[in-house]
């Protein structure tokens, strides 16, 4: 999870500043910060629930969220 997440974070700040309007950089810088905060919040209730009607086993989650942010790194990378 931390390696994926350590590897997309600078590349989903670099996209944002690169295509973002002449002028307006900072505010693409500071974005996919604040996305990726509010995804901290949420993201850990959502799962648990999710889990929790599925009847899945435990720690199948953690599997799922770790998946989902290689997934998302791969296609940072992949642009």
């Amino acid at each position: 999870w931390s390696i994926a997440v350590s590897a997309q974070n600078p590349s989903t700040t670099a996209f944002a500043q690169e295509i973002s309007p002449e002028g307006s950089e900072a505010t693409a810088m500071a974005l996919p910060r604040a996305a990726g905060d509010s995804v901290y919040l949420f993201a850990p209730f959502l799962l648990g629930s999710i889990a929790d009607m599925a009847g899945l086993p435990s720690g199948s989650e953690c599997f799922f969220a770790g998946f989902c942010t290689l997934m998302g790194t791969a296609a940072l990378a992949v642009l």
